[in-house]
């Protein structure tokens, strides 16, 4: 749920708070979750095919 909500752009201490989690760097553990399957997206479709080249 945390993940799903920092990527559609909630504010990272509300889910901080909803989680019950005392220290930010507990909840920031969901950000590396975002981060790396951001990281994943782009290499499979970063460049675009087709797009250069031409």
């Amino acid at each position: 749920m945390a993940t799903l909500m920092l990527e559609n752009g909630a504010d990272i201490r509300h889910f901080q708070e909803m989680l019950g989690h005392a220290e930010l760097s507990t909840t920031q553990i969901y950000t590396q979750v975002s981060i790396r399957r951001l990281k994943a997206v782009h290499a499979v479709t970063y460049p675009p095919r087709g797009s250069y080249g031409r």
